[in-house]
C-alpha cells in the first residue's frame, strides 16, 4: 500500500481542502495460495478400529424435574488410524461413569462404575449420523434409564470403550471426560 500524503496536502492547498490520497495495490506475493482440495477416502472396512473421539454436551440436564441433572448427549467417532476420516463399525459402545479421580486412563483400573450404558449394534445402527467431521453416533446417556435419580458426587468421570464385533482389541478413550453433576 502506498500513501501519498505529501501530494494530497499540496493538492489540498491548491483546492482549499486537506487530506491524503490513499492508493492500494496488491500483487500475487500478497495473497495466500489457494489450498488444493483432495479427496480423503474413509478407512476400508477391513481396517480395525483403533481410536475414538467423543464430543459431549457441557452439562447434564434435568429431564424429569427432580432437581438433579440426569441426561447428557454424546457424539462418538470411530477411527482406523492412520486414516483421518471416522467411519461406522460393527460392535458395541460402552460408557462407564466412575467416582471422581478413581479411574487411571494409563493403567485402566478404577473403582466400580457408578453407572454403565451399553449400546449394542442394533441400537448403534439407529444412532448413526454424518456431519462435517464424518460418520459418527449420537447417543443420550440417561441415569433415569438405569434407575438412578441422583448421584452422591458433584462430578463423575466418563470412560468410553468400543468393543469390536469381531473380538479384536478393545478401544478405550484416551482421556477421561469429567461430567459435572451439580443440581
Amino acid at each position: 500500500m502506498k500513501l501519498h500524503c505529501f501530494a494530497g496536502m499540496l493538492l489540498g492547498l491548491v483546492l482549499g481542502s486537506s487530506g491524503c490520497i490513499t492508493e492500494s495495490s496488491s500483487t500475487a506475493m500478497d495473497r495466500l495460495p489457494t489450498p488444493k482440495t483432495r479427496n480423503v477416502l474413509p478407512a476400508p472396512q477391513s481396517a480395525p478400529i483403533n481410536d475414538l473421539a467423543i464430543l459431549k454436551s457441557i452439562r447434564p440436564i434435568d429431564t424429569n424435574g427432580n432437581g438433579y441433572p440426569n441426561r447428557f448427549d454424546v457424539s462418538v467417532y470411530l477411527f482406523a488410524r492412520p486414516y483421518p476420516v471416522p467411519r461406522f463399525a460393527n460392535g458395541t459402545l460402552v460408557f462407564s461413569l466412575y467416582p471422581p479421580a478413581t479411574y487411571d486412563s494409563r493403567e485402566g483400573f478404577g473403582a466400580e462404575p457408578i453407572a454403565q450404558w451399553r449400546f449394542e449394534q442394533d441400537r448403534l445402527l439407529r444412532a448413526r449420523f454424518k456431519n462435517v467431521v464424518g460418520q459418527g453416533y449420537a447417543l443420550s446417556l440417561d441415569l433415569n434409564e438405569l434407575g438412578i435419580s441422583s448421584l452422591q458426587y458433584n462430578s463423575a468421570d466418563l470412560v468410553t470403550t468400543f468393543e469390536p464385533a469381531n473380538g479384536t482389541v478393545l478401544v478405550h478413550s484416551d482421556a477421561v471426560q469429567t461430567i459435572p453433576y451439580v443440581p
